[in-house]
């Protein structure tokens, strides 16, 4: 989680409140219980790592926007499909590893799954949660290329 490290401000989502907000989203609804079940797992064995490591509770600091967004699966999927058609448009040489045509198989696995346990309604509400904790984030953690776009498409719209 390079993305992640401790941090002390009031603006900064714990992977604890991400757990509880899918825990929120998915209530009384079975089959996306189980649907998310594995980002759950993922969440809290990463909870149990940091604090293993480091003794206190992860917050989001450097990359806070983009690790924020990240958590709606369908913006990481868009984001994941979009990176990889920019960086095809290199050699393979140059490509970033993770986008390399060595990668092809991870990449379509891991979208694959999102495929498999993605349900709108669960996702959307992960989504509305990490927009109203993005916009609190201080301007230089902010995308503005990212914030420019939702201003011209609206967050209804997305």
């Amino acid at each position: 989680m390079s993305n992640c490290s401790r941090g002390s401000g009031n603006h900064q989502r714990s992977l604890s409140d991400y757990a509880a907000e899918i825990k929120q989203a998915t209530a009384g609804n079975r089959d996306a219980q189980i649907r998310y079940a594995s980002i759950l797992q993922s969440v809290g064995t990463t909870r149990r790592s940091w604090l293993a490591i480091s003794g206190e509770q992860p917050g989001l600091a450097r990359g806070a926007g983009e690790a924020l967004l990240g958590q709606a699966q369908i913006l990481s999927s868009a984001r994941t499909l979009y990176r990889w058609a920019k960086e095809h448009e290199k050699p393979d040489a140059a490509r970033k590893s993770g986008f390399q045509d060595g990668d092809r198989n991870e990449t379509i696995d891991r979208l694959t799954h999102v495929e498999c346990q993605y349900l709108p309604d669960v996702d959307r509400k992960l989504l509305d949660g990490a927009l109203k904790e993005y916009h609190r984030l201080e301007a230089k953690d902010r995308d503005t290329a990212f914030d420019t776009a939702l201003g011209q498409i609206g967050v209804d719209r997305l």
